[in-house]
């Protein structure tokens, strides 16, 4: 997978779980352009370290290796709190 295209998975992810509802929404939250953020989806532009930068502040879990090489998995694992629809216990979990 290309540079690219994992942004442009990311960017699903993102939009996805709530942090902005469009595209055009998520650049702005991190200081792009809608333009500049599709000629960087669409390969035109190089992924700079300063947008990796800027994509990975709205999650802490974001891998920024992942977006830059592809190594490793796109989140990084982290501690959630599951809550168990039996009783509503919380467990303890990895994502």
């Amino acid at each position: 997978m290309f540079e690219n295209e994992r942004v442009k998975k990311l960017i699903d992810w993102l939009i996805f779980v709530g942090y902005a509802s469009s595209r055009k929404e998520l650049a702005e939250l991190i200081g792009y352009k809608d333009t500049s953020l599709s000629q960087i989806e669409n390969g035109k532009v190089n992924v700079s370290s300063k947008f990796v930068n800027n994509l990975s502040n709205l999650d802490s879990r974001i891998n920024k290796s992942w977006i830059m090489s592809g190594e490793g998995e796109m989140l990084l694992e982290s501690d959630i709190n599951v809550q168990n629809n039996n009783g509503g216990n919380n467990q303890q979990g990895k994502l």
